[in-house]
């Protein structure tokens, strides 16, 4: 069998083939199913990963937003990591389970909303960096999503 053969008959696991004087060869399905796993657990803990590092640099915000009486300097970085983690959730929630794909709807619902709120008073206002900056958000944070999320990252960081 040629080169050209065996490229066609590998296809997207041409990196998986042996190639051997006319034999081909290819790997069992169980090596093919431990590879997509790894992947799929590769994926699955940078999502959470990033996820993570964003809650906590949105808690770090919102504790200095509050602290320091609700300064819109604070609460810009806040909307920044709010944001971030729904536009992170937007593009990868898929590949979490279906329990956490609700909770990461939850999230989004609630970013959507709270970002349309501070876009809508910032336009109002329009304030410098300085400036309070206090608006009203009656859609709550899903706390009990975020724990489950920050729950699955630790799980998968400990059997990593």
């Amino acid at each position: 069998m040629n080169e050209l053969a065996i490229n066609k008959r590998c296809g997207k696991l041409k990196d998986w083939c042996f190639k051997m004087p006319n034999i081909f060869i290819l790997p069992p399905l169980w090596a093919i199913k431990i590879r997509n796993q790894k992947m799929t657990d590769n994926r699955k803990i940078n999502l959470l990963g990033e996820i993570y590092l964003n809650f906590k640099r949105s808690k770090i915000a919102y504790d200095n937003y509050i602290k320091e009486g609700n300064i819109f300097m604070h609460a810009k970085i806040l909307k920044e990591c709010n944001l971030k983690i729904r536009n992170i959730l937007l593009e990868n929630a898929f590949i979490l389970s279906e329990n956490l794909q609700n909770d990461a709807i939850d999230l989004i619902s609630h970013y959507d909303i709270w970002v349309e709120k501070w876009n809508d008073l910032k336009q109002k206002e329009n304030p410098k960096l300085d400036d309070v900056f206090i608006f009203q958000n009656e859609f709550r944070f899903p706390k009990e999503a975020e724990k489950r999320l920050k729950e699955e990252f630790y799980k998968i960081k400990k059997d990593y």
